[in-house]
């Protein structure tokens, strides 16, 4: 069996920014990331700023990422980096996100189905 080079750091990112998006209070931040082009911004500028992890596996194997493989180091940096990068990007986007996706609206404001 032949042996290839994994980024374990991407597949990470990948884990990371699905974490905080649903631990995420507002809704608009996953609609947003919902956009595979504000998500490939996102990633892109993550990977930019974080240094790579990468780990040798065999070819024909699923990877599955072992987060006590990466340093202690590279995960709180990656957490911290995603959390800013999705704050810099919303911010960098806020005119388009308040166009295009809905704020969400509270019960009490809401229209009832109750009147048919």
């Amino acid at each position: 069996m032949s042996k290839s080079i994994a980024n374990l750091t991407y597949k990470l990112l990948i884990r990371e920014i699905e974490d905080i998006l649903d631990s995420c209070h507002y809704h608009s931040y996953r609609h947003v990331f919902a956009i595979p082009e504000l998500r490939q911004q996102l990633m892109t500028n993550v990977l930019n700023r974080v240094p790579a992890c990468y780990a040798l596996v065999e070819e024909d194997e699923e990877m599955h990422v072992d987060a006590t493989i990466v340093p202690n180091v590279i995960s709180s940096q990656l957490h911290y980096v995603v959390a800013e990068e999705i704050n810099r990007l919303v911010e960098d986007q806020e005119a388009w996100v308040s166009h295009h996706i809905p704020q969400e609206v509270g019960a009490g404001f809401a229209p009832s189905n109750w009147f048919g």
